[in-house]
């Protein structure tokens, strides 16, 4: 079968049966199957990030006609960062009842879809035939690399935004040719602000490229018209946003920029960016390789012969690199989630490098072009091999245990269970008000319940400034507390010296209540405050059971 579709697609190629497209094609298919087994791994469910549940605590509501709102029948919350992601998680949601499933299942499927747009993109930026064929290798390889399937089993919205820019990547590569194209391409290019806001940069410096270097007169006034209808794509997206949610940006930026979470917290995050960086690279090394050989060969070369579009994406990616190593707050960017995205954009620049390359290649000696690719072939597989091995090995392993899924049976999980005390017997409570810093999966399985974000990523008082204990105590009121998270050491440490706090809530550790991170306060007037307190005994008592029992015998 890989023989026959690399045949048919060498000869479209016009390179008959072409043995390059041949290796190219199984790299590629061998890098998706790796990472097909990594994902088996991992489908059990534990690599679901808490924020995954976010987004389908959002979908739930919306589903139950509260619309995009955190809380049911609450206000419109502006929360999530890729807004545009919640298409999708919301469409699955309408097949799938179970919010586990439903954050794996689109993940997958977006994940699946975004490495066939960006192995299409390296292969058309590459020109096909040989060196396009080298691309898609160099992306199964990617594909193949562990970290990739971190993303896949998040459930965050991490490679929906990768294909998303996939696309944009190409339609801004035929603007070069088809300038008349401004106008499809500068609305996508601003509705990528509601996949990621810093995704704009792409549209936006391809269109400063376009007018500041010689393109022709013609060419600079549609590279105005794309730089306006950007702008203005954007401006509609904030207007609406503003209407809608009150505020024009989503609640992350705001939370990230006003120091809400204090000195303490950004000493612990500290530096963090820079090693997911490296981490980053790490993973997307075979894309650097043709773009270091033709830059470091003649920068000034590659600068004469990068086209308005591709100068624009270079310059774009390096900036939103820059923006999350030295100006973002790396909050769950774990596994280098926030560079994700420039993965499409190198994917695109290597397509581009080869193409030259080659050209090169050929004016130098007519034998140094099919050495090269067969030496890459032999670097690609050097990495490939290796991975291949351990994700077999791994999903051997794996097979052997019950690998269903759902959020009830992950809820009794050690992690989720000790985290949140009581978790599973939140639904059944009467409605009360809870906050938390750590609210995705606890949203998920109270989904009726009222939930107060004391980070501000879902709430809106609590992502303009200082966190206020006073609001907390007086206005928001909440019955139960799980508290803060320990990175949030200057947040903890308020709520507990706070003297209407002490008046109001006690406050039980962690140890007592079976707790692996957070302890609990509860609301000494509330109307449920009994109910609560049986509630935390019970799992403390189990706890505490569960710690002192002798362990099993051997057989």
């Amino acid at each position: 079968m890989l023989r026959y579709l690399a045949r048919r697609v060498g000869q479209a190629d016009g390179e008959g049966a072409d043995p390059a497209a041949r290796l190219g094609l199984i790299t590629l298919v061998v890098g998706v199957v790796v990472l097909a087994l990594h994902v088996f791994v991992r489908w059990w469910g534990a690599a679901l990030w808490d924020d995954a549940f976010i987004f389908q605590r959002y979908a739930g509501n919306v589903l139950a006609g509260h619309g995009v709102a955190f809380n049911p029948g609450g206000e419109p919350t502006f929360g999530l960062t890729s807004l545009l992601y919640l298409a999708p998680v919301t469409s699955v949601r309408l097949g799938v009842e179970d919010p586990a499933r439903a954050a794996l299942i689109t993940s997958v499927l977006c994940a699946g879809s975004a490495l066939l747009l960006i192995a299409r993109l390296g292969y058309r930026a590459a020109g096909g035939k040989t060196a396009g064929w080298l691309a898609a290798a160099a992306v199964g390889v990617v594909a193949a690399a562990p970290v990739s399937a971190e993303h896949v089993v998040s459930g965050m919205d991490t490679w929906f935004g990768v294909g998303y820019l996939a696309v944009l990547l190409w339609l801004l590569h035929g603007f070069a040719q088809r300038p008349a194209t401004w106008l499809r391409v500068g609305v996508m290019a601003g509705v990528a602000f509601w996949v990621r806001p810093e995704l704009v940069l792409f549209g936006g410096c391809v269109a400063l490229s376009a007018l500041v270097l010689p393109t022709g007169e013609a060419t600079r006034r549609d590279a105005l018209k794309l730089g306006i209808t950007t702008a203005g794509t954007v401006l509609v997206l904030m207007a609406t946003a503003w209407a809608y949610f009150d505020v024009p940006l989503p609640l992350p930026f705001f939370t990230k920029a006003s120091g809400v979470y204090g000195p303490g917290f950004l000493r612990i995050y500290r530096g963090r960016s820079w090693s997911e960086l490296g981490h980053f690279f790490a993973q997307v090394w075979p894309l650097l390789i043709p773009i270091g050989v033709e830059f470091g060969l003649s920068p000034r070369r590659w600068w004469r012969s990068a086209g308005a579009p591709e100068r624009g994406i270079a310059v774009a990616a390096v900036l939103l690199l820059l923006f999350h190593a030295l100006i973002a707050l790396p909050i769950m960017g774990m596994h280098g989630r926030f560079y994700q995205p420039v993965l499409a954009a190198l994917v695109y620049l290597m397509g581009r490098s080869l193409t030259r390359v080659r050209a090169r290649a050929d004016e130098l000696s007519g034998r140094l072009w099919p050495a090269a690719v067969v030496g890459a072939n032999v670097l690609l597989w050097t990495q490939l091999f290796p991975v291949a091995g351990d994700a077999v090995q791994a999903a051997g392993a794996r097979a052997r245990h019950d690998t269903s899924l759902s959020a009830i049976r992950l809820a009794k999980e050690p992690g989720p269970s000790h985290f949140w005390p009581g978790l599973n017997e939140l639904s059944e409570m009467p409605a009360i008000t809870i906050a938390t810093t750590e609210v995705g999966f606890i949203g998920v399985m109270a989904p009726q319940q009222k939930i107060v974000d004391l980070a501000g990523l879902n709430t809106k008082a609590y992502a303009f400034g200082p966190f206020d204990v006073e609001h907390l105590v007086d206005d928001a009121a909440p019955d139960l507390i799980y508290m803060p998270h320990p990175d949030y050491k200057d947040m903890v440490a308020r709520m507990k010296n706070d003297d209407r706090f002490k008046a109001q809530y006690v406050l039980l550790s962690r140890h007592r209540v079976g707790g692996s991170h957070f302890g609990v306060a509860i609301r000494m007037d509330g109307p449920h405050a009994k109910e609560i307190r049986d509630m935390v005994g019970r799992v403390g008592r189990s706890t505490e059971r569960h710690a002192n029992a002798a362990p099993p015998r051997g057989k």
